[in-house]
């Protein structure tokens, strides 16, 4: 069992991540099949079941750092190695649908949210076609975020230096062999330019 984990379901894991029930009883293998289309293994794994009625039990959002453990129930032995690409496209469901923002690395960090990371309140669209339990979805809370319009603003400062940066070095390279006060005080104008750019950039990682 999950720790920490809330008391009703909040959602369909199963149904919103397409992991197929078989007729037989169980469920298939979320894997994909080398010449197209999915595997049909079918899992007979009683904690692949359980997991994903602890999964339902958490909010989407908090979901996503068990995904990879989810992967390495939902995939037979023949399609074990995809798992971190279905760990990438289950991830990408969730943040399309609850409006969850994961940092570009979010798979290479092994499937938890970076620092980075952006949450904001939760968008129902798999609710027409998914059944989530009779629950609500709940307003997720925001925790380290960058939003969309805090992304745009920092392209925007950075696009901003680099044009500066680059006026200034056409600037400053006629007067780079020239070893006088002016062309001295310009190359230290654009070093600091640089050192902004730089850190503008760290501030996003």
């Amino acid at each position: 069992m999950l720790s920490s984990v809330l008391p009703n379901p909040q959602w369909n894991p199963a149904l919103s991540l397409n992991i197929e029930s078989a007729p037989e009883g169980g469920l298939y293998c979320a894997g994909n099949k080398s010449a197209g289309g999915p595997c049909r293994w079918v899992l007979k794994d009683k904690d692949l079941l359980a997991y994903i009625d602890d999964i339902a039990t958490l909010s989407p959002k908090d979901a996503i750092i068990h995904l990879q453990n989810l992967a390495d129930h939902a995939l037979c032995k023949h399609h074990i190695n995809q798992k971190w690409e279905i760990v990438r496209r289950w991830t990408g469901t969730i943040s399309d649908s609850w409006q969850v923002l994961p940092a570009p690395n979010v798979v290479e960090l092994h499937g938890s949210l970076p620092n980075g990371c952006a949450v904001t309140a939760a968008k129902p669209t798999l609710s027409s076609s998914s059944s989530w339990n009779g629950a609500t979805p709940q307003h997720l809370d925001s925790t380290r975020c960058i939003s969309s319009s805090s992304l745009d603003f920092w392209d925007k400062r950075l696009q901003d230096l680099e044009s500066k940066v680059e006026h200034m070095r056409s600037q400053a390279l006629p007067l780079k062999d020239h070893p006088r006060k002016s062309s001295g005080k310009l190359w230290a104008k654009l070093t600091r330019l640089w050192l902004r750019i730089i850190s503008s950039t760290q501030t996003l990682v």
